[in-house]
């Protein structure tokens, strides 16, 4: 993983991608919606994607692979 990695935080009641602190995309609704854009955003650079909120990790429904904080999404 590289400090270029795409992350997907939340935001203001929104979940957004980011990429050194800059916002990469839209926003998004749910949690489900900003993975997949940030796991393309992520192939398209060919960096990782994680997700920074820990406590989104719990309660997902996504089936893709969500890791904890600090570790990478696949």
């Amino acid at each position: 993983m590289t400090d270029e990695d795409v992350h997907t935080v939340p935001r203001d009641g929104a979940w957004l991608n980011e990429v050194l602190g800059h916002v990469v995309g839209g926003s998004y609704a749910t949690l489900e919606e900003a993975l997949a854009a940030g796991r393309e955003e992520a192939r398209r650079r060919g960096v990782g994607h994680r997700v920074d909120d820990e406590s989104a990790v719990a309660g997902t429904s996504d089936a893709g692979g969500l890791e904890r904080r600090s570790e990478p999404v696949e």
